[in-house]
């Protein structure tokens, strides 16, 4: 059970790194267009 909360920890502390560091907003920007390009690319199929 303690690596269990160790885990956690650790999970918690890289949360906190993304949501301060400049990767974090890449991370989301780039799933950002990613998702729009996946819509787009499902409009176009299904019409």
């Amino acid at each position: 059970m303690r690596s269990d909360t160790t885990l956690w920890a650790r999970i918690r502390r890289a949360n906190a790194w993304l949501e301060n560091s400049w990767l974090g907003d890449l991370i989301g920007a780039v799933c950002l267009f990613a998702t729009l390009y996946l819509l787009l690319i499902a409009g176009a199929v299904l019409s």
